[in-house]
């Protein structure tokens, strides 16, 4: 029997996935628990449309992922801040500080372990989908 997973299934597949199952297995335990549905004629080529259309939606974000590590990898951002005469900032500068001064860049892109302290110049691990780099952040007073 071919039927729809409703939701992801441990060692069946993820939801949205049309698999051939036992019908037994199917109409004694997916089905009642809500975790399948029979699939129909229609719900196996409208399967095949989402599958390309999300195909094609990975590869955008992709090339958009691309795009964007290539205009941002080994930028120079700089932020000043209050200081005390030893150089200590009153105020921390987390990713959101630094992200908020680079359009399209997110602070998950990010990898910021704490926070920046103190004057000087950081590089920060940028990793955008599959793509590792640095952001230069340069604090000052």
């Amino acid at each position: 029997m071919k039927i729809i997973l409703l939701k992801d299934v441990k060692k069946m597949g993820q939801k949205g996935t049309i698999i051939d199952v036992a019908d037994g297995y199917a109409n004694s335990f997916l089905i009642p628990k809500g975790m399948a549905k029979v699939a129909s004629a229609n719900d196996i080529s409208g399967s095949a449309q989402k599958i390309a259309s999300a195909i094609e939606k990975k590869e955008n974000k992709d090339q958009a992922d691309n795009d964007l590590f290539k205009k941002l990898n080994k930028k120079t951002v700089t932020i000043s801040g209050n200081t005390n005469p030893q150089g200590h900032l009153f105020a921390a500068v987390k990713a959101t500080d630094i992200t908020s001064q680079l359009p399209g860049l997110k602070p998950e892109h990010l990898i910021l372990k704490g926070s920046i302290k103190e004057i000087g110049q950081y590089e920060i691990p940028l990793k955008i989908g599959n793509n590792k780099g640095v952001i230069i952040a340069d604090i000052q007073r």
